[in-house]
């Protein structure tokens, strides 16, 4: 993961078919020099490029550290709860974490040594890493999709729900560990000709030797981190969303069609707010995710793919837009712990408010009324009126609705006028 930002480590950044020494590769890779010019081994001067790097990274690493820990107290001290919502948000809280404490300061170090100083086994072991949390944070999110789908869409009893849940995340972060083993294989350490102790980790060998190869290991990556968890929230969310409006669609016609004194509880108010809550999660999700890790991706899939980037003829230095979408990308773990927790204190929020409004709850009345004329069995017009009353209790946060409907009988005109003279008389009298 990150390989294309791999390639820029340096504040004087070498392009990707550099001058790196690659033993036992043939001359038309090895001996391909770059324009720009290494630093000096033993310096460690901050350029430009690398202070924008260490001051974002170092941003995020502030802001993102201290919200996935809040998020992971909130969760422990709901854990009598033993929702899956709560467990789905702990392991996306503990994967943001991880890439906020390994990812972030691993690259803070490295940006400002600029080289490559741990030796080529922490090189990979590091890789591995790496990947293996954003691999994490990316699966998880789809186990949380595929969930919130299931218990929707499909809903079992809570013991079948559990397990399935329990299941999905194993899977995930064991899916991510197989992902990451490439890692191994595709990076070690090197160094240039002209100065043989600039060491970098990088994946210049296998990518000169296998090329074909290379391009399509990122086209997995994309594919893996990106594309394939878009695309399960995206067709998620529109089932869930598809089945509430078919619900609420349902529920519409049963109170249309309902012609006897009936006490329910009606559905055709709660599911609009339930369909508006799925939305607002939705866009927020969604667009969370898109903004960003999709430049990032774009562009690195538009790098490993045209060779003018590669050559460096015909397209500006891609440093600086390397670095503002990387930046953009790591801010997605600050995003994570802020949409999931206000979702979590709000709801223990409400439920507080719950607690206290039982005794004493705000309930409202709303009635209508309609008069029409039946036919009845008989050949007969009788006269009617429909009442509607709506009862409202305000005693948690998300309320309680039931619905009255009463059909009364009217008298017809004799009966009517038959009545009116009745009362005048008793007035008279």
């Amino acid at each position: 993961m990150l390989d294309l930002a791999r390639t820029l480590k340096s504040p004087k950044s070498a392009t990707i078919m550099s001058s790196f020494y690659i033993p036992d590769v043939g001359s038309d890779y090895a001996n391909v020099t770059t324009n720009y010019t290494y630093m000096d081994s033993g310096s460690a001067e901050i350029f430009a490029e690398s202070l924008f790097r260490i001051l974002t990274l170092s941003a995020i690493f502030l802001i993102s550290v201290p919200l996935n820990i809040i998020v992971l107290i909130i969760v422990f001290r709901r854990r009598r709860h033993k929702s899956r919502v709560n467990i789905l948000v702990m392991h996306l809280t503990l994967a943001d974490l991880f890439v906020a404490l390994i990812n972030i300061p691993t690259d803070v170090v490295w940006f400002y040594t600029v080289r490559w100083l741990a030796g080529n086994a922490m090189c990979k072991i590091i890789m591995f890493i790496e990947s293996f949390n954003m691999y994490g944070s990316s699966f998880i999110l789809i186990v949380i999709s595929l969930d919130r789908y299931a218990a929707i869409v499909h809903p079992l009893s809570i013991h079948q729900a559990d397990r399935r849940c329990k299941i999905m995340v194993r899977a995930a972060w064991t899916c991510s560990a197989l992902c990451s083993v490439p890692q191994f294989l595709v990076h070690e350490v090197l160094s240039p000709y002209e100065a043989p102790d600039f060491t970098q980790c990088v994946d210049y060998r296998f990518a000169f030797e296998h090329p074909t190869l290379w391009r399509l290991y990122h086209v997995f990556v994309t594919l893996a981190m990106y594309v394939v968890p878009l695309i399960t929230i995206f067709t998620c969310y529109a089932a869930i969303i598809y089945k509430i409006c078919r619900k609420t669609k349902q529920a519409r016609q049963s109170i249309n069609n309902n012609e006897s004194s009936v006490l329910r509880r009606s559905c055709s108010s709660s599911l609009p707010r339930a369909r508006m809550k799925a939305l607002r999660l939705t866009a927020t999700i969604v667009t969370a995710f898109i903004m960003c890790w999709g430049p990032y991706y774009v562009l690195s899939t538009w790098y490993h793919f045209d060779i003018r980037w590669q050559t460096g003829a015909g397209l500006p230095n891609p440093d600086w837009m390397i670095h503002i979408m990387m930046a953009l990308g790591y801010s997605n773990i600050c995003l994570d712990p802020i949409i999931y927790g206000i979702f979590i204190t709000r709801f223990s929020l409400c439920q507080r408010r719950g607690k206290s409004a039982v005794m004493h709850p705000l309930t409202t009345y709303r009635r209508s009324t309609m008069n029409s004329k039946v036919i009845t069995n008989d050949g007969h017009t009788s006269s009617v009126r429909f009442n509607h009353t709506l009862v409202s209790s305000k005693n948690s946060c998300s309320g309680t609705h039931a619905a009255v409907d009463t059909v009364t009988p009217l008298p017809d005109s004799d009966t009517r006028r038959n009545n009116f003279v009745n009362r005048r008389k008793t007035s008279t009298t």
